[in-house]
C-alpha cells in the first residue's frame, strides 16, 4: 500500500523534510568538493602548461640571438671573399660541407606610402572616374584599376595590387594619368623589419625538408 503525505503525521513529514535537507546538504558539499578538486587540477595543468611554454620561449630567444649572431659573422666572412651577390639586401643561404644541411636568412620588409603616394592616387581616381569610367572600351579596366588602388582594412595600399597598377602604366598617355604614376613611385618605400631564418637537412631520398620551429607546423 503507497503512503501519501496524507497519511504523514506532522512530525513524520518535519522527519522527512529533515532528511531531505540533509541530503541536498551532501550533495552541496560533494559538488563543493568536486568543484574544488577540478579547480585544483586545471590551475596545477595550467601552470604546468605555461612554466613549460615560457621556459621554451626562452630557449627560443637564446637560439635566434644565437642565430642572429651567428649568421651576422658569416655575413661578414662572405662580404669579406666577396662571395654575396651585390644585389643582395641581406638575405642568403649557407650549406654545410656535405651539402646536407642548409640555414637560410630572408630580410622582412614593409612596404610604406607617404603623402605623396596618396596625392598620386587621389590624382589617379580622378583621372579613371573622369576619363576612363564611361569609356565603353575601358569600362572593365576601370573597376580592376579601382581595385589596385583600393587600402586594405588597416588604411594602407597594398604592395602586390600596387606593382600589378604600375605595369599598365602604358595603357594611356594622359599627362593626369602620367603625373599621379609619378608621384605614386616617388612616395613608395620599403621599410626594413627584421632578419628571418629557416632551417633545412635532407631526408633519406636526398631533398632538403625545413625544420619546423613553429609549435603549429609540428
Amino acid at each position: 500500500m503507497s503512503v501519501t503525505l496524507k497519511d504523514l503525521s506532522p512530525a513524520d513529514i518535519e522527519k522527512l523534510k529533515q532528511d531531505l535537507a540533509a541530503d541536498k546538504a551532501v550533495e552541496a558539499a560533494e559538488q563543493k568538493k568536486k568543484a574544488a578538486e577540478y579547480e585544483t587540477s586545471r590551475n596545477k595543468r595550467v601552470r604546468s602548461i605555461i612554466g613549460k611554454a615560457e621556459a621554451l620561449k626562452s630557449k627560443l630567444q637564446e637560439f635566434k640571438d644565437l642565430v642572429s649572431e651567428e649568421m651576422q659573422i658569416q655575413q661578414e666572412e662572405l662580404n669579406e671573399y666577396g662571395l654575396i651577390k651585390t644585389s643582395s639586401k641581406g638575405g642568403f643561404q649557407v650549406l654545410s660541407k656535405d651539402g646536407s644541411m642548409k640555414v637560410v636568412r630572408t630580410r622582412d620588409t614593409d612596404p610604406k606610402w607617404n603623402e605623396t603616394a596618396l596625392k598620386g592616387t587621389e590624382i589617379l581616381k580622378n583621372f579613371l572616374e573622369t576619363k576612363v569610367k564611361y569609356r565603353q572600351s575601358d569600362k572593365s579596366l576601370f573597376e580592376i584599376f579601382m581595385d589596385f588602388l583600393s587600402r586594405n582594412a588597416q588604411g594602407e595600399l597594398e604592395y602586390s595590387k600596387v606593382m600589378l597598377f604600375l605595369k599598365y602604366e602604358n595603357n594611356f598617355v594622359d599627362p593626369e594619368w602620367k603625373e599621379g604614376l609619378r608621384l605614386l613611385r616617388e612616395g613608395y618605400s620599403i621599410e626594413f623589419k627584421k632578419f628571418s631564418y629557416e632551417f633545412y637537412s635532407k631526408d633519406k631520398e636526398g631533398k632538403f625538408q625545413r625544420i619546423p620551429l613553429n609549435f603549429s607546423q609540428l
